[in-house]
């Protein structure tokens, strides 16, 4: 398989990046700094087996290739996300060796902060941050009694850009030393920093669905169909649109689909064909008339 990063203009195929920059798996999700058009961010695997990953940023033309991270040699560094003044990078590490991370770093890689210092106990790891204009990040967190036993679920997180006042958002009744009947994922802010959109799982059917909530944790509102099988949800600039991709759980079929954030006038951006090619996480670039994505191609 092979992966090209492109940003898309109302449907149409305006601009790709070469092959070598481009993500390699579609669940990495790529973002563009919250003022003018400039650098893409992005997660590259650097290994064949995907065990090894670092985030790099990019010019939109392809140019400038920027490696920011530096794991170690047995990680991913993923799901990079700016901050609003384009002075931070959050994002987080999948480590098979321990829980999975959520740091902060510059964008010329120095000032790296860990920011999951508040998982502990039923902690298992954070991950997906997502950095509001309001000076707060949502994340997913998972929290289980027993992580060897197939107990516990995913919820939505905020803190503070520091790492602290950590506060639950969703699935607040669950109980970590029981089965779940959702996990919540991948948060998205809205521009106005008020609401969060987010992936619900429904363990019993394994079908995904965009829902939102307010930064409180009230007003749940489920927008995309399950049978849709959406996930990894971003709004644009305006907060007029969310993006998602479609068919989260296959590896070889999904496309870009945007929505009102009430559920309204949802439709399909990008046309590939079941089986051809599977398009990754979204994002809006800052002026809100690009949205940038990643395709992997099925092999014949």
């Amino acid at each position: 398989k092979g992966a090209i990063g492109i940003m898309l203009a109302l449907g149409l195929l305006v601009a790709a990046l070469p092959m070598s920059v481009s993500a390699s798996n579609p669940s990495t999700r790529a973002a563009a700094p919250a003022a003018s058009n400039g650098r893409i961010v992005f997660r590259q695997y650097l290994s064949d087996d995907h065990s090894v990953g670092a985030i790099f940023t990019i010019n939109p033309n392809g140019t400038g290739l920027f490696r920011v991270t530096r794991a170690p040699l047995d990680a991913v560094s993923t799901e990079p996300d700016p901050s609003p003044n384009g002075r931070w990078i959050d994002y987080m590490v999948n480590n098979p060796n321990a829980p999975s991370e959520i740091f902060k770093i510059r964008p010329n890689g120095h000032d790296r902060i860990n920011l999951s210092g508040s998982c502990r106990g039923i902690c298992q790891g954070d991950g997906f941050p997502d950095w509001s204009t309001s000076g707060w990040i949502a994340f997913q967190r998972t929290l289980s009694a027993d992580f060897s036993q197939p107990v516990g679920f995913n919820a939505i997180f905020v803190m503070r850009p520091d790492g602290t006042y950590v506060r639950q958002v969703t699935q607040m009744g669950a109980n970590p030393a029981h089965p779940a009947k959702f996990d919540d994922l991948a948060p998205g802010w809205s521009p106005d920093g008020q609401t969060i959109a987010f992936e619900r799982v429904d363990d019993a059917t394994g079908h995904h669905a965009v829902f939102t909530v307010n930064a409180s944790g009230r007003a749940l509102h489920r927008i995309t169909p399950w049978a849709l099988d959406a996930a990894q949800p971003q709004y644009s600039p305006n907060g007029r649109w969310i993006c998602f991709r479609s068919d989260e759980t296959s590896s070889t079929s999904g496309n870009i689909y945007l929505v009102h954030p009430n559920g309204t006038d949802l439709h399909q951006l990008t046309k590939t064909v079941a089986g051809t090619g599977k398009w990754g996480a979204c994002a809006f670039s800052p002026d809100g008339l690009y949205v940038v994505s990643a395709l992997v191609r099925s092999s014949p």
